[in-house]
């Protein structure tokens, strides 16, 4: 069995959601805002495996801890390793420090566990879905503990995407009922839906490219709508071409900011979270208001 994480595909055609919700072989869960591993617990070792295979187990030793206690060998989970209240880059950050010395157990790291590849000498990757979660619901809620927990599929799927929309998650991954566990692979099985907000803002500068072409887009938006009162929130570095970009250069040539049109996953510490140019803003006037970031999910 290989240790690589099975991975969901993006939505392309906004109908095959409505299917999803529709069909009855479709479940959705929460898509969390953390790092993917794979727990793997075997000969009294555990280890936390990345999509690239760099083992982070020594980073986290309450999840090791926690999978001690489990006392499961040969145990495999796949799951999202998150910090609750903190977001991704609080998890990418502590991966990427040194080591917690042995014998001291930080605390605030939790897998959410949403698939199992094996337990004991049982490969179950061949296994349906549906099959999986029976023993992950056995495996993860029998021992109880805080640092391993069961990511749950929704219950009410009609009420997903607004749920998700009001309490500010990543998005939603959607699993065929049927689909068997394929590491390494981007299978249509697995779907995965994120949030997007579209804001409209003032391109009002350029950043220069480190290495070659325009860069980004300086971008902001105004303080009860007004020009005198610009606040930038981030740069946008993807979407446009470079008629679009020289566009902005000529609109700026003549000290006008450009309104544009574009889309994000909310707002970090140091900006937008994934933002794409998608288009100019032809509205009649300029608006841009700071009010509509009010809106979007903090990271």
């Amino acid at each position: 069995m290989k240790l690589e994480p099975m991975l969901a595909s993006p939505l392309k055609d906004p109908q095959q959601f409505e299917r999803i919700l529709s069909g009855p072989e479709w479940s959705l869960e929460r898509k969390f805002d953390g790092v993917r591993v794979l727990l793997v617990h075997a000969d009294g070792r555990t280890r936390m495996l990345t999509r690239t295979g760099r083992d982070i187990a020594g980073k986290f030793p309450e999840i090791v801890h926690a999978a001690g206690v489990y006392g499961i060998q040969g145990i495999v989970l796949d799951g999202e390793l998150v910090i609750p209240g903190k977001g991704l880059t609080a998890v990418v950050s502590r991966s990427n420090g040194r080591d917690v010395p042995r014998g001291m157990i930080r605390e605030g790291a939790v897998l959410m566990a949403f698939d199992v590849l094996s337990v004991g000498p049982e490969d179950m990757t061949g296994w349906l879905l549906r099959q999986r979660r029976e023993v992950l619901t056995v495996a993860v809620d029998g021992p109880s503990l805080e640092e391993i927990q069961r990511s749950v599929p929704l219950d009410i799927k009609a009420d997903a995407w607004a749920r998700g929309l009001s309490d500010g998650w990543e998005g939603l991954v959607a699993k065929h009922e049927d689909s068997r566990y394929r590491p390494g692979v981007r299978s249509r099985d697995w779907i995965k839906v994120k949030y997007r907000f579209e804001l409209r803002v003032l391109a009002y500068g350029i950043e220069p490219s480190k290495t070659s072409g325009y860069g980004s887009m300086k971008v902001g938006v105004l303080e009860g709508n007004d020009l005198d009162r610009l606040v930038p929130i981030g740069t946008v570095g993807t979407g446009f071409t470079s008629s679009d970009m020289q566009a902005v250069i000529s609109e700026l040539g003549y000290g006008r900011p450009t309104p544009v049109v574009i889309s994000c996953m909310g707002r970090t510490a140091g900006g937008l979270r994934e933002p794409v140019f998608l288009r100019f803003d032809r509205s009649p006037g300029i608006s841009a208001p700071a009010a509509q970031l009010d809106d979007l999910p903090t990271f």
